[in-house]
């Protein structure tokens, strides 16, 4: 594959779920091992998000709902691989304690946080007690926690104090909106923010928002576009090991997703299983997957791709782990060259 001059400029950026994926091992230590894997395979970051409850009926899940907690460990088993929150859910927090962790944990890792941030759903904003009545919008709680740690004081009791510790990073992490709607797009980008998207995002969708944003002064190399993403050695033995599981992918988000149509980040015509496979998820042998990912660099300017090789957990782990290694021995050295992986611990 001969890749464009321009494209040969910029290298490309992947990252990973922290919270499942790679980290979807059953023991504290293989999450953290996993985590370390990451680190040393060259990936860029990992992304760890906040989600609240299941069904009660659900079977037992594995996933963090802590997303804080579990990114200080991983931080403390990498080196190098940036540490994403994405997303934070930020209403259903208190802006002085999440400045601390944010800032603390942005000082232990040596500066290598990123900070997504989103809107509660209905049924969390319920159970937090931050429903349609709550006082504290997203954008005023964000420019609470950045004067947090800008050293704006606050008043206590009459009294001034200024919330420590600083973060590392100044005038502080970039920050991340998973936006859930267009209003949210264009605050993202006359804000200088950057975005998340959703694997699930059909292209329509995604060229439209990306281009939205970029009309108003984002920058779409700065986006990490998610997609899921599975890797086998040959495009017929990926398609024999992904297609069943997205067939139950799209079928499961026909029954769960209509806050993603309802939003037109996707339809129920982007949900057809073929189509979902050849358009919006990225799957196949090391040459396709190559191509796919540098498609969506030329033709929309994208530098950055979030990776979900767990298929919202359908994909069982060892297949998970066969997509990662191949992504980053395979993949990457056809959209960067060669890379250079971090030696281990």
């Amino acid at each position: 594959m001969t890749e464009s001059p321009r494209a040969m400029i910029e290298r490309m950026r992947f990252g990973l779920p922290g919270g499942r994926g790679v980290l979807d091992a059953r023991s504290p230590d293989s999450k953290l091992r996993q985590a370390e894997v990451a680190d040393e395979l060259g990936f860029d970051c990992l992304w760890f998000g906040e989600e609240h409850f299941s069904s009660a009926d659900a079977p037992v899940r594995r996933s963090p709902s802590a997303p804080l907690v579990l990114a200080a460990a991983a931080a403390a088993r990498t080196t190098r691989i940036r540490i994403g929150l994405s997303s934070l859910l930020l209403t259903l927090h208190h802006s002085v304690r999440l400045a601390e962790e944010i800032a603390t944990l942005d000082e232990l890792s040596g500066g290598r946080v990123d900070v997504g941030i989103g809107w509660p759903g209905d049924r969390d904003a319920t159970a937090f007690g931050r429903g349609e009545t709550a006082e504290v919008s997203l954008p005023d709680q964000l420019d609470a926690m950045i004067g947090h740690w800008a050293g704006r004081p606050i008043e206590v009791d009459g009294v001034p104090h200024r919330v420590e510790p600083p973060p590392s990073q100044r005038p502080h992490p970039p920050i991340y909106v998973a936006a859930r709607n267009d209003e949210a797009v264009v605050w993202a980008a006359e804000r200088n923010y950057s975005l998340i998207t959703p694997g699930v995002e059909s292209p329509t969708s995604l060229r439209r928002r990306l281009d939205l944003f970029a009309a108003h002064g984002g920058s779409v190399t700065e986006v990490p576009v998610e997609r899921f993403c599975f890797v086998a050695d040959s495009d017929a033995l990926a398609r024999r090991q992904a297609l069943p599981l997205i067939k139950v992918l799209v079928a499961r988000q026909r029954r769960l997703g209509t806050i993603d149509r309802h939003l037109g980040v996707t339809s129920d015509d982007d949900l057809d299983p073929e189509r979902f496979y050849q358009e919006s998820a990225i799957i196949g042998g090391p040459d396709s997957v190559a191509a796919r990912v540098a498609a969506l660099r030329d033709d929309q300017g994208v530098r950055y791709v979030n990776l979900r090789p767990s298929l919202t957990g359908l994909c069982p782990l060892e297949l998970q782990r066969t997509t990662v290694a191949l992504f980053a021995s395979e993949v990457i050295p056809r959209l960067n060259g060669p890379v250079e992986p971090t030696p281990p611990r």
